[in-house]
């Protein structure tokens, strides 16, 4: 990842992982990494629903 470069208004993994389960280091356990995966299947649905609703509206 040497030459991964984000955009400026890309969130820092930190800042994601706080978002996503509430503390800023990566995780750790079974638990830990389940958590992160369900809260980004939660924030991925609520985008997915989002993008819907605009379709919808062009429709």
């Amino acid at each position: 990842m040497a030459t991964f470069s984000p955009r400026p208004d890309q969130l820092k993994k930190p800042e994601m992982l706080f978002i996503l389960v509430g503390t800023k280091n990566e995780p750790n356990t079974p638990e830990e990494f389940y958590s992160l995966q369900i809260a980004t299947l939660k924030m991925f649905e609520i985008e997915l629903n989002k993008l819907n609703v605009i379709i919808r509206a062009l429709s």
